[in-house]
């Protein structure tokens, strides 16, 4: 068993470059974490496992009706010899164990925690699975990140004040949201911006991101740039959103108050 390799094995290999592929960046077996989980994505507060189904015992069967000790069965991925059964049964065991602590550690020190199981990345379901990886993660990372739109809230004394007409692009950060935004001018704190799930995706991003490019939200948010370029256009003609400096060396800004999701 000392031959057995703990790192950089082929299956971890496959995840690495699949994920390095989608633009995701990570260390490898960071060893202040419990577990030295093989792949940790800081960005993402994601820890991922790539565990062999023999050594972890994957979708083995516990009869738990035998008081003394769980009896454990093989599964269509994990085959327990026949030889010297009991001693690999109490090793599968103790390595489960050792997974299931090392995962609650992980958790309480506010990390999530993805288990990839070698059957997975088999030729045939490689590319599902790699996919599902990068989905899990964005899903993560917006759920970190959730916000709540609002319309901005008009004062009295802005009332009073008669505001400087600006060209789309030039408008100054505390001015009212434009009136094609479905709210009235003189909206409650609490009256939300109507905006469906992608651009509110955007609106996260970018108060993450304010640089993000068209490739990174398309990325990140996981649909195509056609998408990305259909919905800023939206958000930029209902005043939530405009375009600070050229292209190469701008940055994107939000009009709009923002407030934690209740």
């Amino acid at each position: 068993m000392a031959a057995i390799r703990g790192k950089d094995t082929k299956p971890e290999l496959i995840v690495r470059r699949g994920l390095w592929k989608r633009g995701f960046r990570y260390r490898l077996n960071h060893k202040r974490l419990p577990g030295h989980p093989d792949l940790v994505l800081r960005k993402y507060r994601t820890c991922i496992f790539v565990n062999g189904c023999f050594w972890h015992g994957h979708k083995v069967m516990s009869d738990v009706r035998c008081k003394k000790e769980d009896v454990i069965e093989s599964s269509t991925c994990c085959k327990i010899p026949k030889t010297n059964r009991d001693f690999w049964i109490a090793k599968i065991r103790r390595n489960k164990e050792r997974d299931k602590e090392e995962q609650r550690k992980l958790a309480e020190m506010g990390w999530h925690c993805i288990t990839v199981w070698e059957c997975e990345l088999k030729p045939s379901k490689r590319e599902e699975t790699l996919e599902s990886i990068a989905f899990t993660l964005n899903h993560i990372w917006l759920q970190d990140h959730q916000t709540r739109v609002i319309a901005y809230q008009q004062h009295e004394n802005d009332m009073q004040m008669p505001m400087p007409m600006a060209a789309e692009g030039d408008a100054p950060v505390n001015a009212p949201v434009n009136a094609s935004v479905n709210a009235p001018v003189n909206a409650s704190a609490n009256a939300s911006v109507k905006l469906n799930k992608t651009q509110l995706a955007i609106i996260k991003v970018l108060l993450k991101d304010n640089r993000a490019t068209y490739e990174d939200l398309a990325k990140i948010i996981g649909v195509d740039r056609t998408t990305i370029r259909r919905n800023i256009a939206v958000l930029k003609e209902k005043g939530v959103i405009r375009r600070v400096g050229e292209d190469k060396n701008g940055y994107w800004e939000v009009l709009i108050a923002i407030e934690n999701v209740v």
